[in-house]
């Protein structure tokens, strides 16, 4: 499932948007969850040696849950829940599971 060639063109689009504001811990634990929000992705690639072929390009679709947190009372982490799909004959679906910054 891998693409190679000397050259390569990628394009990916996203779309965040809200779903819930909540400020608010988790009792006295040190948890703090301040908002929801989701995102949509797409994104296409290829890579070649000598001629670019359009149907060859790889596309792969999907969308993740993101909990932005405050860990152990001053940690920010954003926590990532989320599928991907590969939409060309040779893709899979993953699933998505992160903790981390953004970017």
């Amino acid at each position: 499932n891998a693409y190679r060639g000397r050259r390569f063109v990628i394009g990916s689009a996203e779309y965040r948007f809200p779903i819930a504001r909540v400020e608010r811990g988790a009792g006295i634990y040190p948890l703090f969850l301040q908002q929801v929000h989701g995102l949509l992705f797409a994104d296409a690639g290829q890579a070649w040696n000598r001629s670019f072929d359009a149907e060859q390009t790889g596309v792969g679709v999907g969308g993740e849950i993101v909990f932005n947190t405050v860990l152990f009372y001053g940690l920010p982490a954003d926590i990532h829940l989320g599928v991907g799909r590969g939409l060309t004959d040779r893709g899979t679906t993953n699933f998505i599971f992160r903790i981390g910054p953004s970017f």
